[in-house]
């Protein structure tokens, strides 16, 4: 639920992220490190910054999260089948300063795998596109936050790094509920290949666009 602002790259300069090395960085005032977190602590850690950023931002009440401060699972049934990433200065990743994730499709909640499919409203042609799918190969972004002060580049090393992520596993479509700021990033990234499947809705506290593109 950021706005981080980056220069749109081609469709070329994007697809080949997939091979770039597995730690991407930034340079400048401070190096920072992105890195998909696969340390249990370290994603107790992102889910954690995601629900203190949105309680602050007024996406998430106090009541939705438990006393670790992680959003309850009736708040969050999805974290159980999700990738997270992250940005540190450091290169152990703590503290972390920014965070998102990739939902992927549970076999056992079919369509309801995404938060997306499972609560906005959408255009009748694209669920008609869903209930065609093969939804195996979908997966959706979200829950991003970033700690106040953070530099714009975080988010945008997110997003080049789960792209990567989309591109190497083979996702044949991204779904993203992006509120109004993330979803001008994102068209600003992505230009046409972004784009809206249902109309602007209320969703976690903020107007949100239900977006999609193709990796």
């Amino acid at each position: 639920r950021s706005s981080p602002s980056h220069p749109k790259p081609s469709t070329s300069q994007r697809r080949s992220t997939a091979q770039a090395p597995s730690s991407a960085r930034v340079r400048g005032e401070h190096e920072l490190h992105c890195e998909e977190l696969t340390d249990p602590a370290t994603v107790q850690s992102a889910r954690a910054l995601v629900a203190q950023i949105y309680i602050e931002e007024g996406y998430l009440n106090e009541s939705d999260v438990d006393w670790n401060g992680l959003p309850l699972e009736t708040v969050d049934p999805y974290h159980r089948h999700s990738l997270y990433f992250g940005v540190s200065p450091q290169p152990s990743m703590v503290p972390l300063i920014a965070v998102s994730r990739i939902v992927l499709y549970d076999e056992s909640r079919g369509a309801h795998s995404f938060p997306m499919l499972s609560e906005m409203t959408l255009a009748d042609h694209f669920l008609d596109v869903v209930r065609a799918a093969d939804l195996r190969n979908w997966a959706e972004v979200g829950s991003m936050a970033k700690r106040p002060g953070t530099t714009v580049q975080a988010p945008n090393l997110l997003y080049r790094k789960m792209w990567q992520r989309a591109v190497r596993e083979g996702h044949a479509t991204w779904l993203c509920a992006a509120d109004q700021r993330v979803s001008r990033t994102l068209r600003n990234l992505f230009g046409d290949e972004i784009r809206p499947v249902g109309p602007r809705q209320h969703f976690m506290g903020s107007p949100t666009d239900p977006m999609v593109m193709n990796p």
